[in-house]
């Protein structure tokens, strides 16, 4: 029987002896004991394992939750390649890009991060989502102007030439991609979020179909998301009244 106090051992037995239904019965079982307190530490053992599904599960918890993950200090103990594999894995964010701005100052200044560095971790914001006045609002909120030679004001150079680069990408795009998802005023932050196609019912080489599916360009294919219950429900037929007929 797994428990929290054993499932660590029976995985390295498991995965010395390469017993694979084992494996795969602890891996299940740390998906479905992630929380706050554990998700970096259940990502370093999908990580020793790879134990891919296990480690993407615990990203995507952790990106689901990343305001309040934040304010614990757990974000500390991140190493440096998992914080950098949370900016990067593009999993749906709880908070807008300013306050993913404010995270990764916060764990540059606190980790005492190199400046070579800060620039490669600066390098995954995604600074399209972030007005121009992000950077005097962040330095209001710290209450202070950086120091000349401190190595917050370092960071602070730092980021203004990532917000120029990044805007002069912007700038050379070929298509509105970004100012399309953007203009939802419902989506908080676009990480995560796709342009899809989506197809509800119509007509397919065989005719009716009640099939709802989906296009994503990253896949570059349909997919099946659904199916409406009744193929009936597929037809929808419009009765006019005639002359002297109640509608």
């Amino acid at each position: 029987e797994l428990d929290r106090n054993n499932v660590q051992d029976v995985l390295s037995v498991s995965t010395h002896i390469q017993m694979k239904a084992a494996i795969d019965a602890c891996s299940h079982f740390l998906e479905s004991q992630i929380d706050l307190d554990n998700c970096v530490a259940i990502a370093a053992l999908a990580d020793l394992y790879s134990l891919e599904p296990l480690k993407k599960k615990a990203y995507r918890y952790m990106c689901s939750r990343l305001d309040e993950f934040a304010q614990t200090p757990d974000l500390l103990s991140l190493t440096l390649d998992q914080f950098e594999h949370v900016l990067a894995c593009n999993y749906p964010v709880d908070c807008s890009e300013q306050r993913v701005l404010e995270i990764v100052l916060e764990y540059c200044l606190e980790t005492d991060l190199k400046p070579e560095l800060t620039r490669r971790i600066f390098g995954k914001v995604q600074f399209y989502q972030i007005g121009a006045c992000a950077l005097n609002a962040i330095k209001s909120k710290w209450n202070a102007e950086p120091e000349p030679n401190s190595i917050a004001s370092v960071y602070y150079r730092i980021l203004k030439d990532e917000m120029i680069k990044q805007e002069m990408l912007k700038l050379r795009l070929s298509d509105a991609y970004a100012d399309d998802l953007l203009s939802a005023e419902v989506l908080t932050n676009t990480r995560g979020m796709e342009l899809a196609l989506v197809k509800i019912g119509g007509f397919e080489t065989n005719g009716l179909t009640n099939r709802i599916s989906c296009y994503l360009p990253s896949k570059g294919k349909w997919e099946s998301l659904t199916v409406i219950p009744h193929i009936e429900q597929c037809t929808y037929i419009i009765k006019f009244p005639r002359k002297n007929e109640s509608a």
